[in-house]
């Protein structure tokens, strides 16, 4: 007896920016939110995040102080559970990684579609070094 549950996931790149710009979308995104990767591409990533604080999302991405202080703590990478907006119009819940790189941030999503919608007033980030 098998519990292995196929999750929708799909991989993308966007800028580190507060545009959020995407560069590069999967084709599983089709699956995970009913978009084709030419719908989501040049849109901004942060337009797709269904919660309150999807303005403040490039924020997590921004330089802390001194860019040539070494001894900054800053991670690079993260991950968050989000909700997306789908093509249907609803949100599903995705648990999202980060990978923050000098110009861009790479984020690999899994879709969680099984699971009731709950509103997440927050956003929720666990740094990982």
């Amino acid at each position: 007896m098998s519990n292995n549950v196929h999750r929708p996931t799909f991989i993308g790149i966007h800028a580190r920016d507060p545009s959020t710009r995407v560069l590069y979308m999967s084709s599983g995104c089709r699956q995970a939110m009913g978009f084709t990767p030419s719908y989501i591409v040049s849109k901004r990533a942060h337009d797709f995040i269904a919660d309150p604080y999807q303005d403040d999302y490039s924020t997590i991405y921004e330089s802390k102080g001194d860019e040539e202080d070494t001894e900054a703590d800053e991670a690079n990478a993260y991950v968050m559970y989000m909700n997306i907006k789908t093509a249907e119009g609803g949100p599903v819940l995705h648990r999202i990684t980060t990978f923050k790189c000098d110009n861009c941030v790479i984020v690999i999503a899994m879709a969680f579609p099984e699971l009731p919608y709950q509103n997440r007033h927050e956003l929720e980030v666990q740094m990982l070094d």
